[in-house]
């Protein structure tokens, strides 16, 4: 059987041949080039981005590590105003210690556990010296206290939890004369930051003795929140 191809289907050959060179090129060369041109133009938009955020970071870093060591710096003058972390024995002799120099008698004394405290910001007000005029039961929240003034610097402040800031609940029980404890209510009050009169309450008699001498008998509680912190948790 003898074939001819005639001049006719030569062309028609050839146009398919192009075709499908074209379909082929489309499909497995332009295409995908374009993709990949699409992909290097975002990486390289990306690390354009990157590269000008990495200089951002370096010409800021000077004030970043600045900033830090100012920050560095007032943490640990404001960690001064706390104790650090008290054993229950130092406790003890810390709060009887209190007692004793303002010639109170302990009775006894209840020292709650350690626990990781968060602050809100506090509203300051004024505490009178001697609040004269007691009755047997009384409750003050003293606020004219160092460590809450230095809260109360805005009256909106975001509540802080921290793992290194701790309070202890402390609950005393003494006796002595009401002018001794009330001193002590307003040492605490005025030169202990670190220690917040939570509440307290006082219940007294007056009785005559065999010899007709006139004795009065006063017996006090109150409850104090000493804040500790763990400095040695505090890493710059």
């Amino acid at each position: 059987m003898d074939f001819t191809v005639s001049a006719k289907d030569k062309k028609l050959l050839y146009v398919v041949s192009l075709l499908a060179f074209a379909v082929l090129y489309l499909r497995f060369l332009l295409f995908p080039g374009l993709e990949a041109y699409r992909t290097a133009k975002a990486d390289l938009a990306d690390a354009e981005n990157a590269r000008a955020e990495m200089q951002q970071t370096l010409m800021l870093a000077p004030t970043y590590a600045a900033n830090k060591d100012a920050a560095w710096g007032l943490l640990q003058q404001a960690n001064g105003s706390y104790y650090p972390l008290l054993s229950s024995g130092d406790l003890d002799t810390l709060v009887t210690g209190l007692e004793l120099q303002h010639n109170l008698e302990p009775v006894s004394l209840d020292i709650g556990t350690p626990a990781a405290q968060s602050l809100a910001g506090y509203t300051a007000s004024t505490l009178a010296g001697h609040t004269a005029g007691l009755t047997d039961s009384s409750t003050l929240l003293p606020t004219q206290n160092l460590l809450l003034s230095n809260f109360a610097a805005n009256a909106v402040t975001p509540e802080i939890t921290n793992d290194y800031l701790r309070a202890v609940s402390v609950r005393f029980t003494c006796t002595g004369s009401s002018s001794d404890f009330l001193s002590l209510l307003d040492a605490l009050a005025q030169d202990y930051p670190a220690i917040h009169i939570d509440s307290f309450s006082m219940s007294g008699r007056s009785y005559a003795t065999a010899e007709g001498e006139a004795v009065e008998n006063n017996s006090f509680d109150a409850t104090l929140s000493i804040f500790l912190c763990d400095k040695g948790g505090v890493q710059p």
